[in-house]
């Protein structure tokens, strides 16, 4: 009986992060053999992360306890900024430093990838609003018609519950430093309508 050799296996385990094909895939298992202490490293702080990082209860971002320190930090503006993904929480602390808190949807409102509100962390966006006397939410969602459906049940949700905030959304638009004729129909009407004064 054929047996997968040490080595594809790791090949292909490999393939299955983002954008690691298979002759990256080959050359990432060929330096891990050569070099065995990073590779030790690597296989350490992976470990050591899957086994401590989980996530919040209360916004469902990364944290390495119940409650992130984002959560915990009572400094904050009382802004709530709904993101798609953890890691966008990492991305806006980057950007923002220490301003905002953040909910994680886990997803977005998609029939065509059997997503829906109810397999999302929605529901619990308006108790956090009222329990944390939030003044604005911030909507940081993709900026597609999945992303804009999403961001649409959010606010009928806050508005069911007679929940004074304002609802804001993240600025879409033309990059910085880019040329307008590389740019479709949508990115342009939207850079249109979210125009401001000079």
């Amino acid at each position: 009986m054929y047996k997968i050799s040490y080595l594809d296996r790791l090949k292909s385990a490999l393939t299955n992060l983002p954008s690691i094909g298979e002759k990256s895939a080959e050359r990432i298992t060929f330096f891990l053999l050569s070099n065995r202490e990073i590779a030790e490293e690597i296989i350490n702080a992976l470990s050591d992360t899957i086994k401590n990082v989980q996530f919040c209860k209360n916004c469902h971002g990364f944290s390495d306890g119940e409650i992130c320190h984002i959560c915990e930090d009572t400094l904050r503006e009382k802004v709530l900024c709904i993101v798609e993904k953890p890691e966008d929480v990492i991305l806006l602390e980057k950007v923002l430093g220490r301003k905002w808190y953040y909910h994680v949807t886990g997803g977005v409102i998609s029939p065509a990838n059997n997503k829906t509100p109810d397999d999302l962390h929605l529901k619990d966006i308006p108790e956090r609003i009222k329990k944390e006397r939030i003044l604005e939410v911030v909507l940081a969602l993709p900026p597609t018609v999945e992303g804009d459906t999403t961001g649409y049940y959010i606010k009928g949700l806050i508005e069911q519950e007679g929940l004074k905030v304002k609802i804001s959304r993240i600025s879409r638009g033309i990059p910085r430093g880019s040329d307008l004729s590389f740019q479709d129909g949508q990115t342009l009407k939207d850079a249109l309508m979210e125009r401001r004064e000079l």
